[in-house]
């Protein structure tokens, strides 16, 4: 009659470590009594115990499946966090990348613009003195190119750094006047001005140019002649009473009333 004590026992050893004490406390059933059944109350702890076995074995397992959910959980948020910051590390790289690529690029703006500074004081220091060499042959000029070039003349300043214009603009207008001038000096013109004569009375003449290295005018009535060249302070006229029959064959030639022939003029040279 010992079967059913064995099957008992061979049913603890596989039990979890959990309910072994539950079942511990099952009392060993005597010899005889094991022979003959068992009392009633022993197969009521018995069955206690087994029921306690049946609701740990399934607590056991419910926490065991919890746990395998709660570790899977825990390793995808692991694994989504370790993702997250590898590509924030990624963009706080490529933001420092960036931030230094910027603070090159300005650096070098910075020292290209410090030169740039540099070469524009030569550049007005330059084009300064272009103005002034300008202004000083203006006073040089004859009337008519003088007249002809104010447009341009009233815009080259008197002081520098008094101006608005920028360099580009100041230069341009030292180039208008410049090719002006060497296109008047490459010219025979003629022109119809108010002269002064020496008794402070004033005449109307033709003058003709020799571009800017000697003129000639004559009075319209015929009564008066004279010679013209650059001063320091502008043209220098000279009457020339004994000039006035070459000096109208040359105005003649000039309109082309008469053929052109040789013709002899008097030179003033200082």
């Amino acid at each position: 009659m010992r079967r059913p004590v064995n099957r008992l026992r061979l049913r603890r050893s596989i039990l979890p470590a959990a309910v072994l004490p539950a079942l511990m406390v099952l009392p060993v059933l005597p010899q005889d009594a094991a022979s003959s059944g068992g009392s009633a109350d022993e197969i009521a702890r018995t069955r206690e115990a087994m029921r306690l076995w049946v609701e740990t074995s399934r607590t056991i397992s419910a926490e065991e499946r919890d746990w395998r959910l709660a570790k899977d959980l825990l390793e995808s948020r692991i694994v989504a966090t370790t993702r997250e910051i590898e590509e924030r590390r990624a963009d706080i790289a490529e933001a420092e990348a960036s931030i230094t690529d910027s603070d090159r690029k300005r650096l070098e703006l910075v020292a290209e613009n410090d030169r740039l500074k540099e070469g524009t004081v030569v550049l007005e220091e330059i084009i300064a003195g272009f103005e002034a060499r300008t202004r000083t042959l203006l006073r040089r000029l004859p009337d008519p190119i003088r007249d002809r070039l104010k447009p341009i003349t009233v815009q080259i300043p008197e002081d520098p750094a008094k101006t608005e214009l920028d360099l580009g603009r100041r230069y341009l207008n030292v180039i208008g006047v410049l090719n002006e001038i060497d296109k008047f000096n490459r010219e025979v013109s003629e022109y119809s001005e108010i002269r002064q004569r020496p008794d402070g009375t004033t005449a109307e003449v033709v003058t003709v140019y020799f571009g800017l290295g000697q003129a000639y005018y004559l009075g319209r009535d015929g009564g008066t002649a004279g010679v013209g060249r650059p001063g320091p302070d502008g043209w220098v006229w000279t009457e020339l009473e004994g000039s006035i029959p070459a000096i109208t064959e040359l105005v003649s030639i000039i309109r082309n009333e008469t053929p052109a022939a040789y013709v002899d003029l008097p030179l003033v040279i200082d």
